[in-house]
């Protein structure tokens, strides 16, 4: 039996989407509510339905105690795709509000068309305030309706102390563990696969200081975000700069609603002390990788480290600042 269906639109015969790996094109989630910090850290997404073809889910009998991952063909992601058409989804509105209590959760759909801002529509205290359209959609968007060929199961266990001290463990997206910090990153490398602290990409072991721009549009030599930082394996005129060229897909109020997790390699930098001015010390940064622009970095010295802020300058061609970008420690970041 099919799930209901409101049709409330004209079908399209082909909806496009982007069909690159790691492409996040479809997800339907329940956020939000009454719940506690557990199961706040071990929430997961309720459906993942990536361009090609996979698909990262949790059966709601379950609850989180298990992740599931299965495949779906490009006319199966297409049928998708027609049923958000047919049921008017494109011209809902962004967000319903019911007069139930605060607390509620909320039902929420994202969807992305190739080229496309992602379209997201979130329903406060779900069926209280969502049209019946948009329970039809998030009806065919979650299992068991949604039925991905070839499903495994992982049962989830909690990570180890020493996996936390060290920063990663190894597993597949559908193999996050009870207990993975929130920020924790899934880096797709094949059989390396790993769920790692994101500032553990940068800078292995003890760190000193990390900082790392926000979204960058225009991106910086393809990179939508940039990390320095320093360890004490480094020579103390020596950074490790990542940049990530991982692709956001932001959401038509600029919110982060999805992105690629593809491993950005580190690159080791070579500070040289320029000039100094009001507690400011301004340093040139060569990487011997780098064919982007000149970089040169800004930073306020401080009576203790962590450093808080810095600036990244890029120079043009006769050498003069062409861009200013503010740098900040992850701990102000996340206030």
């Amino acid at each position: 039996m099919e799930p209901r269906r409101q049709a409330s639109g004209t079908a399209s015969s082909h909806l496009s989407y982007d069909t690159k790996p790691g492409a996040v094109v479809l997800s339907a989630d329940i956020t939000g509510g009454l719940v506690g910090p557990e199961a706040v850290v071990n929430k997961v997404v309720v459906t993942r339905i990536y361009g090609d073809g996979k698909v990262v889910f949790v059966d709601p009998r379950a609850e989180d105690r298990e992740i599931c991952e299965g495949k779906l063909s490009e006319a199966a992601i297409t049928r998708l795709f027609e049923v958000l058409d047919m049921n008017g989804f494109w011209g809902l509105e962004p967000s319903y509000t019911s007069p139930g209590p605060a607390e509620l959760p909320s039902s929420v759909i994202v969807a992305s068309r190739y080229g496309q801002p992602a379209r997201r529509v979130s329903c406060h205290g779900g069926a209280l305030s969502a049209p019946p359209s948009f329970l039809a959609c998030f009806e065919w968007l979650v299992y068991p309706a949604l039925q991905p060929a070839g499903v495994v199961r992982y049962q989830r266990h909690p990570m180890s102390r020493m996996e936390l001290k060290v920063g990663w463990y190894y597993g597949l997206e559908y193999q996050k563990k009870l207990g993975t910090p929130l920020d924790w990153i899934w880096v797709d490398a094949a059989r390396s696969s790993r769920w790692q602290d994101p500032g553990e990409l940068l800078v292995q072991g003890s760190s000193e200081w990390y900082l790392e721009t926000g979204y960058l549009e225009p991106p910086l030599s393809g990179a939508h975000l940039v990390r320095i930082g320093r360890s004490r394996s480094l020579g103390p005129a020596t950074v490790a700069v990542q940049f990530d060229t991982n692709e956001i897909v932001l959401d038509e109020f600029g919110d982060l609603v999805g992105a690629t997790r593809k491993l950005c390699p580190k690159h080791d930098a070579k500070l040289a002390l320029v000039a100094s001015k009001d507690g400011e010390d301004l340093y040139d940064m060569k990487l011997a990788s780098h064919d982007g622009p000149g970089l040169r970095l800004v930073l306020f010295p401080q009576p203790t480290l962590p450093y808080r802020a810095a600036r990244l300058l890029t120079l043009n061609q006769h050498g003069a600042v062409e861009r200013v970008i503010e740098l900040h420690g992850v701990a102000d970041l996340a206030r």
